[in-house]
């Protein structure tokens, strides 16, 4: 749905201005970080900030043309929401012949909604402000009870927290459950994701160029870990043995020769042995139903 709907705001960007996509998308970029919020009625309601960049090669960023506002983009978007469509497949009229096409329906943008100009320079909306927005919807879990903080893993557990869940947040997680149980709904995967409302996306994306890359934030953290101490104090980087990792003392044995297989011992030989022949007797009793030996 995502996906469709920037497609459609580049095909909206186009018509606006008097051109075709192709030449949009050689001249702007649309790019975006969203947060995923599961509600209390069960609905998954997206918070996203936007942004139209330069179309500037890969690693490189550039404000758009003058033209290319923040009215334009929200009167594409706008446009684009209430007209992106998804097909799936049909929860009333499930099939189980792999022959027949499933009926199929249209998911579709809820009624709610709202787009706001971020200012930078100041106003009441700032980019501190969507910030810490954002991130209250990042820790924000299903439900208050924490019930549905993990996986499901079976039946059982399903029963359990059902226990601590609300009727109607208890009516859609079995719904997800037995859903996945059905060959036009099991591609979906819904079982593995029945604790999420069977949604199984990522709670935080962003596109490619919108801002660092999540391995860029993951390298810094581990070289901050390396450098500083619990209270935020710099220190030297140690090694894994707890030496200087800048010591030019220290001798790095990067050669390494083949030196034996097998046991040291007669003895480990002779146990090894036995269980291999244990294990294929067993196997043997197996597809024969005759006593294994002992």
């Amino acid at each position: 749905m995502w996906k469709r709907t920037v497609d459609l705001t580049y095909r909206r960007l186009a018509f606006l201005r008097d051109t075709s996509e192709a030449d949009i998308r050689r001249t702007l970029r649309v790019s975006y970080i969203k947060v995923a919020e599961a509600q209390a009625r069960g609905a998954i309601h997206f918070h996203a900030v936007l942004r139209l960049d330069e179309a500037t090669p890969a690693g490189t960023w550039a404000p758009p043309p003058d033209w290319a506002t923040a009215g334009l983009l929200a009167a594409a978007w706008r446009w684009a929401v209430r007209r992106a469509e998804q097909p799936c497949p049909h929860p009333h009229h499930p099939t189980h012949r792999p022959s027949d096409l499933p009926p199929t329906a249209l998911a579709r943008w809820g009624d709610q909604a709202d787009t706001r100009t971020l200012t930078v320079d100041g106003g009441e909306l700032t980019p501190a402000a969507v910030g810490n927005y954002l991130a209250k919807y990042v820790t924000k879990s299903v439900s208050t009870s924490g019930a549905l903080d993990s996986r499901i893993k079976n039946v059982d557990d399903l029963t359990t927290r059902m226990i601590f869940l609300p009727a109607h947040h208890a009516a859609i997680v079995k719904t997800a459950w037995q859903l996945a149980a059905w060959s036009t709904f099991r591609p979906l995967g819904l079982g593995r994701w029945a604790h999420q409302f069977g949604f199984n996306g990522h709670w935080i994306t962003k596109s490619r160029a919108y801002s660092t890359t999540f391995a860029v934030c993951r390298e810094r953290r581990r070289t901050w870990a390396r450098t500083h101490t619990a209270t935020g104090e710099e220190r030297v980087p140690l090694d894994a043995w707890g030496r200087a990792a800048d010591d030019e003392q220290i001798l790095t044995v990067t050669h390494w020769q083949y030196h034996a297989a097998g046991y040291a011992r007669t003895g480990d030989q002779a146990l090894a042995d036995l269980a291999a022949t244990l294990a294929r007797s067993r196997r043997e009793a197996a597809r024969t139903s005759e006593p294994a030996a002992t």
